[in-house]
């Protein structure tokens, strides 16, 4: 039986999959923050933030584990530099995760998500905005160019952050459920969906779950051409997907 989260004490409310499907777990490692020894970890990389607050103001800033730069604090602009001393792969503990000692960005089908969308409550948008779903459910704003974006609560934001994110080939499209997150229930095979459609016919549960009738895409399935990562709503109990391929 493949071991999720809550086996190893490291609990996440939005990601119910096996941990072999979060991409910056690592394993039992050593805390670049905190110094903790054999404790769940995860790499930052592109993407992540360390969240240090600045000397001058106390605001909390995130500087990216990638490029490893200074940077100028949002609130009073004075320089917060990014730690010292860090290893080639920075490795922060579950807690130092959960605490917003780190902070791992999100694409949504509402728009990226970083540490400066959770300040501000909304996300970078999309092009467009005609394929937002649940738009009566979310207030949505137009940002200029044809881009739309969604409010949402910044705690549902920071919450994302605080998650990891699955591994896929062409990145990841968090859903939700009107403006909550929906839970992360794996990248799911023909046999997930005739597990899960019941007394259902599974290729019309499967065709529902990803809102697409498109037939060759169960036959792709099987064979494993295609990828499908598939959310529960909270709300509703139903599944949402999306899918992609190489």
């Amino acid at each position: 039986m493949a071991t999720n989260f809550d086996d190893i004490g490291a609990t996440f409310p939005l990601f119910a999959a096996a941990v072999e499907e979060a991409a910056e777990y690592v394993g039992l490692s050593t805390c670049c923050l905190t110094g903790a020894e054999q404790v769940p970890c995860f790499r930052l990389g592109m993407g992540c933030a360390l969240m240090i607050e600045c000397p001058e103001c106390h605001a909390i800033n995130g500087l990216d584990c990638d490029e490893r730069e200074d940077e100028v604090c949002h609130e009073c602009a004075d320089l917060v530099h990014f730690p010292d001393g860090m290893s080639d792969e920075i490795v922060v503990s579950y807690a130092a995760l959960r605490d917003f000692r780190a902070a791992i960005s999100k694409d949504t089908e509402f728009g990226m998500i970083t540490w400066e969308q959770a300040q501000s409550g909304l996300t970078h948008g999309v092009p467009g905005g005609s394929g937002l779903r649940h738009s009566e459910r979310v207030p949505l704003v137009e940002l200029g160019e044809d881009w739309v974006g969604a409010r949402l609560d910044p705690e549902v934001m920071r919450e994302l952050l605080t998650t990891p994110t699955y591994i896929s080939w062409q990145g990841e499209r968090w859903l939700f459920d009107g403006g909550t997150p929906g839970i992360y229930q794996g990248c799911w095979t023909q046999a997930d969906f005739k597990h899960h459609a019941g007394a259902s016919d599974p290729q019309a549960f499967f065709q529902q779950v990803v809102e697409c009738k498109e037939r060759w895409m169960w036959k792709a399935l099987e064979g494993g051409r295609i990828s499908v990562y598939v959310f529960q709503m909270p709300s509703s109990g139903r599944f949402r997907a999306h899918w992609d391929m190489d």
